[in-house]
């Protein structure tokens, strides 16, 4: 009696696991955990919508890099941290904008857009007629954050093909127009004793207080029309 007593229960046990899954539909097979992932989307200028080429999407172990339409794809290694849901930092940078990170929960398809945040001032004219040198410069933070305009002239001797002399010359902001636009000038001399004459090419750079620059050459010596009016600090 004692060993029948005993032996019902553990075959009832026995009976109600094996069938388990029969009567609740759980499956003891599991689909692999993935190992990888997929990080893409488009990256673009916040202020126009263009898309960025060449922006660098960075994680800790892995790069893309942007095609012309904006667009990348990164194929990121999951490591336990992503697995338990704890979002990943991506950092996202391009020349002449604003570093921008983010973060985000990886699965296995995920897609991180963004729009960065252009930073370096535009040249947008400039012009040399005889002694004065103009130009106007946009910045998207405002004409204020421009720190400094720099002009570059080149000298020839009379027959010579050689330059004779290079000068830098920063330039007076003379007037703010419309919040981002700066007014630049400066008197520069079309010939010096010794060194000869201006050439008909100069160089232009300006730089922020973030140090974003942008810069261009111009040819346009005596073939250019002032800017504005003259006007002198």
């Amino acid at each position: 009696m004692l060993i029948y007593k005993f032996f019902i229960p553990v075959c009832s046990v026995l009976f109600v696991s094996c069938d388990l899954d029969k009567f609740t539909g759980y499956k003891y097979e599991v689909d692999p955990i993935p190992v990888q992932a997929t990080l893409y989307g488009t990256i673009s200028n916040i202020y126009t919508g263009t898309p960025i080429y060449r922006a660098m999407i960075r994680t800790a172990s892995d790069t893309a890099i942007t095609n012309e339409e904006g667009k990348y794809l990164l194929a990121y290694q999951l490591t336990a941290d992503n697995l338990r849901d704890k979002p990943l930092v991506v950092f996202i940078t391009a020349d002449k904008y604003h570093e921008l990170d983010s973060a985000v929960v990886i699965y296995p398809q995920t897609i991180l857009n963004a729009c960065l945040v252009y930073g370096a001032p535009f040249i947008k004219k400039a012009a040399l007629i005889d002694t004065i040198c103009q130009v106007i410069v946009f910045d998207y933070q405002g004409a204020t954050d421009i720190a400094a305009v720099k002009a570059e002239f080149f000298y020839r001797r009379p027959g010579e093909r050689q330059l004779s002399l290079k000068i830098e010359k920063y330039l007076d902001r003379v007037k703010v127009d419309s919040t981002y636009y700066g007014w630049y000038q400066t008197r520069v001399d079309t010939s010096l004793e010794g060194f000869g004459n201006i050439t008909n090419s100069y160089h232009l750079q300006a730089t922020d207080k973030d140090s974003f620059s942008d810069s261009t050459s111009s040819s346009a010596v005596g073939v250019d029309t002032l800017l504005f009016l003259p006007l002198y600090k």
